[in-house]
């Protein structure tokens, strides 16, 4: 079913799913399939529970989110991280570093604010603290590379914790 509207299948837009479920005589069974195609486009087959830390990660595919960032339509297609707020945080499971990393890589936008990346835990080892740009706007984009301050614990295989500050919104990382 998702095959018969090829410019879809092949955008892999999952905000799509009116368009797919409007159609006379379809219902919601094409929707999950969907997902597991965006899913597979952007982070790679399912060969494990493991996350290649290299790919881009969109911040939406989160493990769990904790506080009140929630999932919000991006102006870029698809969907970010919005309503961010101080203490928030998501976290992101089996992301393998391989041999190291020494950069942190993010699509964001709006007024200013900082992002912590801890490893294993909420207060884990912190592989480092970034002050993000003011973009002018929430769907103003920008993508910023930031050093790694511990680049030692950016290695192997960890659960990664993205803390939050408010102030913007992230698309991927």
């Amino acid at each position: 079913e998702i095959g018969i509207t090829g410019d879809l299948i092949v955008n892999a837009d999952p905000t799509d799913f009116g368009f797919l479920n409007s159609q006379s005589g379809r219902d919601d069974a094409a929707i999950p399939a969907f997902e597991w195609f965006y899913n597979y486009r952007f982070m790679g087959p399912a060969s494990g529970p493991v996350v290649n830390a290299f790919s881009q990660i969109e911040a939406e595919r989160f493990s769990s989110l904790s506080g009140s960032v929630h999932i919000e339509g991006c102006e870029e297609g698809g969907q970010d991280l919005g309503f961010i707020a101080n203490g928030d945080y998501g976290l992101y499971k089996n992301v393998d570093f391989t041999n190291g990393a020494t950069s942190f890589i993010a699509r964001l936008a709006g007024f200013g604010g900082t992002l912590t990346i801890r490893v294993d835990a909420t207060n884990g080892p912190v592989l480092g603290t970034f002050n993000l740009p003011a973009t002018g706007g929430w769907q103003s984009w920008v993508t910023r590379s930031f050093p790694l301050t511990d680049t030692a614990d950016a290695t192997g295989v960890h659960d990664v914790y993205l803390m939050f500050s408010a102030g913007y919104n992230l698309n991927w990382f």
